[in-house]
Order: structure tokens, then C-alpha cells, then sequence
């Protein structure tokens, strides 16, 4: 079977979804972790805010931005 995608191929695959339909919060969510991957933190709170923006329901950006705020010191 195919390998599992890099961290910068599986990036080009969330902006491409985000491209492709805006108004989705899982691409915002996992291109934050992807950040976060990178060590790019403000990037990454960036992106998770823009997922709850889209949906402020969406539990796994609530659960993974609180755990980021609390690693981050931003509470």
C-alpha cells in the first residue's frame, strides 16, 4: 500500500480542501495540528480559530484549541 503522507504533503491537502470548501472546520483544525507539528504556534492558533470561527460547535477544535491554550499559556 501507498505510505502515509509527510507532514508537508498532508498540508498541501488541507489548504486544498479549505480551497475547495471554505466552510468545513476539520481542514482548519488539522492544518492547525500540522502547525503545531511544524512549531509554528501562532500559525496554529490562527487556524484554530478559524475552525471554531466556521463552526463554533465543532468538539474537536474546542477540545484540541483548549488543550493548545493551556500547553501555550494563552488561559
Amino acid at each position: 500500500g501507498k505510505a502515509a503522507l509527510t507532514a508537508p504533503e498532508a498540508r498541501v491537502h488541507f489548504e486544498q480542501a479549505i480551497r475547495l470548501d471554505p466552510t468545513r472546520p476539520e481542514a482548519y483544525n488539522a492544518l492547525a495540528l500540522n502547525a503545531l507539528h511544524r512549531g509554528d504556534v501562532s500559525d496554529a492558533e490562527r487556524l484554530f480559530q478559524q475552525s471554531l470561527a466556521v463552526d463554533p460547535g465543532y468538539y474537536p477544535a474546542k477540545y484540541n484549541y483548549e488543550r493548545f491554550q493551556r500547553q501555550h499559556g494563552r488561559r
